[in-house]
């Protein structure tokens, strides 16, 4: 391969890489708005998604970008994606992670809740039929009560 072949095939993989990165966020950005419009989805998990695609969007946007940052940084290009996606990972996973805290904070009121007005019922209707077996021997011919 002579310097031109070389140089017109390091533009098309960055074309190329470009713009599977542009479909994949492009894709995650779509999805996020179709099901944040249909009610699917609440505001905040459309906003993590949103927050998932951008970098994608970013990247195709500037394919270059992540050479740039990593020669300013003086690391080596692979390390810093490493890096760049173990981060990325890890906030995702992080604010996964707050959302089920919060649903099981919920949900663990909510059974609370149901718990007690379950025993709350319950005695209600102990006391109404303690009061319906008092009445019903009152009633009787002959009870004269507590003597």
């Amino acid at each position: 391969m002579d310097s031109k072949q070389l140089v017109r095939h390091t533009e098309n993989l960055i074309a190329t890489r470009s713009l599977i990165l542009l479909v994949f966020g492009g894709v995650l950005l779509l999805l996020a708005i179709r099901r944040l419009h249909q009610f699917k989805l609440r505001e905040r998990y459309a906003v993590l998604f949103l927050m998932i695609g951008f970098p994608f969007i970013l990247l195709a946007w500037w394919p270059l970008g992540i050479q740039w940052i990593s020669e300013q940084l003086r690391i080596d290009p692979r390390t810093f994606m490493l890096l760049a996606i173990t981060g990325f990972l890890l906030l995702a996973v992080f604010e996964l992670l707050t959302i089920v805290s919060q649903q099981d904070r919920k949900i663990t009121t909510l059974a609370q809740t149901v718990g007690i007005l379950m025993e709350e019922q319950a005695s209600a209707k102990q006391r109404a039929n303690h009061k319906a077996a008092t009445s019903a021997v009152e009633a009787r011919p002959g009870y004269q009560g507590a003597v």
